[in-house]
């Protein structure tokens, strides 16, 4: 697989963005940030809440990114796809050790970039914890990358 799409342009538009109706409509802040590595690949983790919390996590380490989101999101519409991999997301088949997910993902860390992951695999709709999957931590062993928690 190649590495997914590079999309610091519009993670850059988005966060500054973000500064701004961050201004008008809430008092948001950072804390830890400085624990989160400005260069390098590395490993982000932290639970799926809401949809668009992704967006605050890039709020909030200042670097692209890049996620990967079940197939089925990519399946929704041609424009979703379009957007998602414009984003740097790019899809991996969730119940199944989906190979070219997983090269993608090491790919992404060994060339110095931000891997977001979920270690409970989806989003938690009621705001519960749910069990963790090891993607991760395997990930992190395999490729020497920190895991920074968030």
């Amino acid at each position: 697989m190649k590495l997914p799409q590079d999309a610091s342009f519009i993670w850059k538009g988005g966060y500054f963005l973000a500064i701004f109706f961050r201004r008008i409509f809430c008092n948001l802040q950072v804390y830890g940030g400085e624990h989160v590595p400005r260069q390098g690949g590395c490993i982000l983790t932290c639970n799926h809440n809401r949809g668009p919390d992704f967006l605050l996590l890039a709020w909030g380490t200042q670097r692209q990114i890049y996620f990967m989101a079940k197939i089925e999101a990519f399946q929704i519409h041609p424009i979703i796809s379009k957007i998602l991999q414009w984003g740097g997301v790019f899809p991996v088949r969730r119940g199944a050790r989906d190979q070219d997910a997983i090269e993608g993902a090491v790919e992404v860390v060994k060339s110095g970039k931000m891997l977001g992951m979920y270690p409970e695999g989806t989003r938690s709709r009621a705001g519960v914890l749910q069990r963790g999957k090891s993607g991760a931590a395997r990930l992190a062993m395999q490729t020497g990358a920190p895991v920074v928690p968030a």
